[in-house]
């Protein structure tokens, strides 16, 4: 058996406000899984996650739920969940899919923009880069979500989220 270090968690991003508690928890979880928080193979016990995110086991459940949607966690009945082995293969066939279904996305926003979500656009585009400029890697990466964010409220197809 291989032992995995668990590094200490970063303080808790939270999501767009409004946002389902399960969400905050997915973000947080996703992101300590790529960082190597949570290692290939190793379990995740749902009481451990609530205790670590200070949260109730109920949201834990769900956000895993979603992260086995996206690849990133096995759950095997009796057994838990546990996190899948992340390697190239995994990371391009992810992108490819990304890369067909926000084509897709694109294109049903265009049709659906109005000029206030252009000016929102750029603005964006500018504060993104501003922090490019600035070294800002982190606002530069909340800016894309911003990005992001605006064009698939635009293309209303929840479901390819």
């Amino acid at each position: 058996m291989v032992k995995v270090r668990v590094k200490k968690s970063r303080k808790l991003r939270t999501s767009a406000v409004g946002d389902p508690i399960y969400v905050v928890v997915r973000e947080q979880l996703r992101n300590d899984i790529l960082a190597g928080v949570f290692g290939p193979g190793q379990r995740i016990k749902i009481a451990d996650v609530a205790t670590r995110y200070s949260f109730s086991q109920m949201p834990v459940r769900e956000a895993l739920q979603v992260l086995q949607g996206e690849g990133l966690v096995r759950i095997a009945p009796n057994r838990g969940a546990s996190v899948r082995e992340v390697d190239e293969r995994f990371i391009n066939n992810m992108y490819d899919l990304r890369g067909v279904i926000e084509a897709l996305l694109v294109r049903r926003c265009v049709v659906r923009f109005v000029p206030a979500d252009l000016i929102e656009l750029w603005a964006i585009i500018a504060r993104y880069e501003a922090c490019v400029l600035r070294g800002d890697r982190d606002g530069a990466l909340v800016e894309n979500q911003n990005l992001h964010r605006v064009i698939y409220a635009a293309a209303d197809n929840p479901e390819a989220l």
